[in-house]
């Protein structure tokens, strides 16, 4: 119980009133806002920035509203003129990027994962895709 008024008291200085957020989830009945999906955080964020008119920062479809940094930019427009646009991906992946993906579980959450298992996919809907078929 000590640890929720923690978080509450620093819940107090928040751009939105926390009752808003509070009722909308209300209305969208989430019981647990840690398992709401993509699409009802995003509608909840939607409805609360017009009821307050406070805007809200997207970044969970990968379009935060930020300007693209000019190095990526750059290659973007390098690997189009390269003709990356007419290649498909190794269906195998980067050997390197699973390499670093692995790595990347061990260091952050302990769980050794086979490269060869490693599966680097876009999106949260890609990834369900990715286990679908790897499940199948």
């Amino acid at each position: 119980m000590q640890a929720l008024h923690k978080i509450e008291n620093r819940m107090k200085n928040t751009p939105i009133e926390r009752h808003l957020i509070d009722e909308t989830i209300n209305e969208f009945q989430i019981v647990d806002f840690s398992k709401a999906t993509i699409r009802e955080v995003k509608a909840i964020a939607s409805k609360a920035e017009a009821a307050s008119g406070v805007e809200f920062i997207k970044m969970e479809m990968g379009v935060p509203g930020l300007p693209p940094s000019a190095v990526g930019v750059k290659a973007e427009i390098e690997a189009l003129q390269n003709g990356i646009a007419s290649l498909y991906p190794d269906i195998n992946g980067l050997p390197e990027l699973k390499k670093e993906a692995s790595n990347f579980i061990k260091a952050f959450i302990n769980v050794e994962i086979f490269r060869v298992h490693a599966i680097v996919v876009l999106s949260v809907s890609n990834s369900r895709l990715q286990k679908l078929l790897y499940n199948a």
